[in-house]
């Protein structure tokens, strides 16, 4: 049973903490930390704060862990090879003995993993609290006071209790985005989102429309020609570059992308920094040749020739997430199984969409592969000091928001070609934080960070929602500086040629127990 828990004052916490007050950290031993979400990001952080002595209680709606993993559409899985999503702290070699360098893995094996990963920590199976969705989240005087609802209702269903700090762990996809469009009332036909075409043999004779420009759009493109529909048409407003899982089908692509000789190629050549002349001059000219020629390369790969991506590689692969592809989708459109329509829907008819080019598509099924929003209902008092803005929420590290003390995000507001680690990473630092092996830099200081964050994407990065948590192809230098955060290296290679053409993974974090081993308190 969830039954109501109250507490008295909770140590680590100041008495006077209002809009404007700060925590007192470090948080003492055996404090309550609230971690809401039980996908990969707040697996690991819980496990972080219960190996230093915090009491944690995760709190998720659904009846399981896994987030994102839990269930998706028909096929889904990792676009990225499986070495560069694995727990650092738990490997994918010790789950499955003969998994090879290279295999993208389908989302019930990485669901298992995970479920895997909780079954080997008793204290983390004991933290969650499943089925139990946070209702609402408020800041009092000295706590933080998590209200919550069990799912199914009943007797002490329903209560609140009291913690001393909070994390968000709800990930970047946990709310179905669904465009309208006008006619849409009349249309007969079935409207559904991605993430509920479970059984992708409902396209079976039907006319389907996908919409959207990603990687699920690709990948539900293919699932429905192969399920027999008579008919599929992809729309997409905007034509993103596909990214090969091999260059010319030889060299892996974290060769090409994720190593530390790509990223200062990458646009705009510095991480967080803008280059000075002649040094921007000659990184400029480097960053269109490089990018350049492997655009050049993925339309061979692709047989893109018209219509191609407006974007250069980098700069849209950054904006727009990037989605790492095999030949299906181009095989399907080579042998008209399936249609692309570059355009954007205008309305919808009774059995048909009409295109901003004037076309008219019949249509018996539309998937919406629009992809997710946030949804931070439940924190509503909290949410207007957090400071969001159209491309979402600017925070310091991407975890910590400068005008709500007490509270940080883990896998929330950032996104990487390995979210897996960069989650463990987050989970570290905040562990640091609260155990007092790293401390936060004044308010002012970290408000000031986060506007040369916002200068620095807003002048290469598309104007997007989720532009504030872009980070993609700079993973490497947000890692390095995680790192350096916590006063550890953050060049872990055994040699300096590995160090600059080896990317890195999670095998190569896998000793780190930052708040345990670091002694000294450090301002960051």
């Amino acid at each position: 049973q969830v039954v109501p828990c109250i507490h008295s004052q909770l140590p680590g916490l100041s008495v006077e903490m209002g809009a404007d007050a700060k925590p007192t950290l470090p948080l003492a031993p055996g404090a309550r930390v609230a971690v809401i979400g039980a996908g990969v990001a707040g697996l690991q952080t819980a496990a972080a704060l219960l190996q230093n002595g915090f009491e944690v209680v995760v709190f998720d709606t659904a009846p399981d862990v896994g987030g994102v993993w839990r269930e998706n559409f028909e096929g889904f899985g990792i676009q990225a090879p499986i070495e560069l999503y694995q727990f650092p702290k738990y490997l994918y070699k010790e789950h499955c003995a003969d998994w090879k360098d290279g295999q993208i893995i389908s989302g019930p094996e990485i669901q298992g993993y995970i479920k895997a990963y909780v079954a080997r920590t008793p204290k983390l199976q004991e933290s969650l609290r499943l089925s139990v969705g946070v209702t609402s989240v408020q800041q009092k005087s000295d706590y933080w006071e998590v209200a919550f609802q069990k799912a199914g209702g009943g007797l002490f269903s329903s209560g609140s209790e009291r913690f001393s700090y909070v994390v968000i762990c709800t990930g970047m996809y946990n709310k179905p985005n669904r465009p309208t469009y006008d006619g849409m009332d009349g249309f007969k036909g079935s409207i559904v989102h991605s993430s509920e075409v479970l059984d992708s043999s409902i396209a079976k004779g039907k006319r389907v429309v996908v919409v959207g420009g990603g990687k699920s759009a690709m990948d539900l493109t293919v699932q429905m020609c192969k399920a027999g529909a008579t008919a599929v048409t992809l729309v997409t407003r905007e034509f993103h570059w596909p990214v090969p899982l091999h260059l010319l089908d030889i060299l892996p692509i974290k060769y090409v992308t994720l190593n530390r000789v790509a990223t200062p190629t990458v646009s705009p050549g510095c991480y967080m920094k803008e280059r000075k002349a002649p040094m921007k001059q000659a990184v400029g000219c480097l960053h269109g040749t490089y990018w350049g020629i492997v655009g050049l390369v993925f339309r061979l790969q692709f047989r893109l020739w018209s219509p191609y991506p407006k974007r250069q590689v980098d700069t849209d692969v950054m904006s727009f997430g990037g989605q790492v592809l095999n030949y299906e989708v181009r095989d399907c459109l080579k042998a008209k199984k399936a249609t692309r329509k570059v355009a954007s829907i205008t309305r919808m008819d009774s059995d048909s969409l009409i295109l901003s080019d004037g076309t008219k598509v019949p249509a018996d099924i539309v998937v919406l592969a629009t992809g997710f929003s946030k949804n931070y209902d439940f924190m509503s008092s909290v949410v207007p000091r957090l400071g969001m803005e159209k491309d979402g929420l600017y925070l310091y590290k991407h975890i910590f928001p400068a005008a709500v003390p007490g509270m940080a995000f883990v896998g929330s507001e950032a996104v990487t070609f390995n979210n897996i680690l960069s989650y463990f990473l987050q989970a570290q630092l905040v562990a640091s934080v609260l155990t007092g092996s790293a401390v936060l830099p004044p308010k002012e200081e970290m408000e000031k960070d986060i506007e040369v964050a916002k200068k620095w994407k807003r002048s290469f990065l598309a104007e997007t929602s989720t532009r504030a948590a872009q980070i993609l192809l700079h993973m490497q230098p947000y890692h390095d500086d995680l790192m350096k955060t916590m006063g550890l290296p953050h060049k872990r290679k055994s040699n300096p040629l590995a160090e600059i053409l080896s990317p890195y993974s999670a095998l190569d974090y896998k000793d780190i127990n930052v708040a345990i081993v670091k002694p000294a308190a450090k301002v960051v």
